[in-house]
């Protein structure tokens, strides 16, 4: 998989696309930012490796299915930080395979996220991959529990109520600067 974070004209993305392909790289990342749909487009017609995209579109569900619309994507990208959270994230994968596409959830590099993410990546059918940023541990704040990722690289849903992660409590006070209480 390549994901060059959006720079590329259509032309570069073109030609380098085609590489990714011979090369048998399994899907083109963000080439250009999404809210370039006509080059995304473009760029699905022209390419026969798959064009994952979505994931910083606006409007949640309803950009995403303006690009599923204009075949702007051929794989759906989200993530709960950026999509209206667990339900908006949901929305889009069902989106998605509604259209027989791929749902793949986006690491957000924000422990809690990622787990959240986790959660949904092992809810729906249409997810092959979960993406995460290796070495783990400078992403893991503000939990208190490791990623549930065995020594073969699996990672597990955690069990316990709620995303299943302790919070690491002490370090998110000991990083406050201000707080305000109020009562109820």
């Amino acid at each position: 998989m390549s994901d060059p974070v959006g720079e590329y004209s259509l032309d570069e993305a073109i030609s380098v696309g085609r590489d990714l392909d011979r090369l048998g790289f399994h899907w083109f990342e963000e080439p250009f930012r999404d809210f370039e749909p006509a080059k995304y487009a473009e760029l699905c017609r022209s390419l026969d490796i798959p064009i994952a995209a979505t994931k910083t579109t606006r409007g949640g569900p309803w950009g995403v299915a303006q690009a599923i619309r204009f075949g702007a994507a051929d794989i759906v990208r989200a993530d709960v930080s950026w999509k209206a959270g667990i339900t908006g994230t949901l929305k889009i994968a069902h989106l998605a395979e509604a259209n027989g596409m791929r749902g793949e959830i986006h690491c957000t590099t924000m422990g809690l996220m990622d787990i959240a993410n986790l959660h949904v990546s092992c809810a729906i059918r249409n997810c092959q991959f979960f993406e995460l940023l290796v070495p783990e541990e400078p992403f893991r704040f503000p939990m208190a529990t490791p990623y549930p990722i065995s020594s073969d690289g699996t990672i597990r849903v955690p069990e316990k109520p709620g995303l299943g992660v302790e919070l690491d409590w002490p370090t998110m006070d000991a990083q406050c600067v201000a707080h305000r209480m109020k009562e109820v």
